[in-house]
């Protein structure tokens, strides 16, 4: 508990309590200036910690009240971090200012949410990026035995099948390796790779849906060119967009993957000859929003899995930019810091 004299600017009295819990006396924090810089040493946070407990005083006041509350995130003077529910009564001419330790019960619901998230995520998953192609297998399945179908349009339909299934199983890895990093359960190792025998590996796996469609697949990237990174997730993040690449790039189209090197990261780029998507459906993406179209068109759908990857790059080091537009093809940067195996935790 802190008693503050606001006409003085004063700190009258820190309790026993406060001293053992923050660690600051009365004479090291001797006014309310000299308490915000050591309880929110980050300058952005701690104007906004202000504004908001300016805002909430002017409120209570317009309501004649006396009380006023506010949850923060206090750096304690030993250097750590715990959240605080703050409550200011006025007692006469001063202010009691008492801070109850809310850590536990803050980081308890943090986590709900985080759980609430990742149900979302994967109720969105299965309602629309797994069972719509899981519809599409079922009916090519159902409609077979009524078809009098050659040797070719045999193979052709085995060809689509095999790629319907190769897209769902990219989007539950990248949906697992999400939840995974979420619940800290995942391990980065990072090892070096070399991205054009990496790339011209997963190359492979597409020739089929490429000839399906005649669309090439280029990779332009210097054979030097190396990356310490994590192989599994960089597989996940490069698997996912190529699958949307050759999903929408148009038929005889080009999908071409180059790779540039600075000192400070690397960037790789896919790009397709697609429809292109509009400035909205790329911020929808990498701000993780609600895409209001989806529902309207499911095949235009840019999917969840973009998202997802999105989302792991940023938590494991990296970052995922795109450049697009209606009609002008799409160009997907996933950047990859300069990072050195012993130096990376997960």
């Amino acid at each position: 508990m802190i008693i503050y004299d606001e006409n003085e600017d004063i700190n009258l009295f820190a309790n026993k309590c406060f001293v053992e819990e923050i660690g600051y006396t009365k004479e090291e924090i001797p006014n309310i200036n000299e308490w915000h810089i050591k309880a929110y040493p980050d300058e952005h946070y701690r104007n906004e910690v202000k504004k908001n407990w300016k805002k909430l005083l002017k409120d209570v006041q317009a309501e004649d009240e006396l009380h006023a509350k506010q949850t923060v995130r206090i750096r304690a003077k030993n250097g750590t971090y715990k959240w605080y529910e703050i409550h200011r009564n006025v007692v006469g001419a001063v202010d009691v200012i008492t801070y109850n330790n809310v850590d536990e019960l803050y980081k308890e619901n943090e986590q709900l949410a985080s759980y609430n998230e990742q149900i979302k995520m994967l109720l969105s998953i299965i309602s629309h990026d797994v069972r719509t192609p899981l519809s599409v297998l079922k009916n090519m399945v159902d409609s077979y035995a009524s078809l009098d179908l050659s040797k070719e349009e045999m193979k052709e339909m085995f060809s689509s099948i095999s790629l319907e299934i190769d897209q769902t199983f990219q989007l539950i890895n990248a949906a697992l390796l999400w939840i995974s990093s979420k619940n800290e359960t995942f391990s980065f190792h990072a090892e070096a790779i070399n991205l054009y025998h990496f790339f011209s590996g997963i190359k492979e796996n597409y020739l089929a849906a490429c000839k399906e469609k005649n669309i090439v697949i280029k990779i332009d990237a210097d054979r030097n060119i190396n990356i310490t990174y994590d192989a599994f997730i960089l597989e996940v993040v490069a698997r996912n967009i190529i699958n949307n690449a050759v999903k929408f790039c148009f038929e005889n189209g080009i999908i071409a993957v180059t790779c540039n090197q600075s000192a400070g990261y690397t960037d790789i780029h896919i790009k397709d000859d697609g429809p292109g998507m509009s400035k909205e459906k790329i911020n929808n993406i990498l701000l993780n929003r609600e895409d209001p179209g989806k529902q309207k068109d499911e095949k235009k759908g840019f999917g969840v899995g973009l998202k997802i990857i999105n989302q792991c790059l940023r938590k494991y080091h990296g970052e995922m930019m795109i450049e697009s537009g209606i009609n002008q093809g799409t160009m997907v940067t996933v950047r990859i810091p300069a990072l050195h195996a012993e130096n990376i935790q997960s």
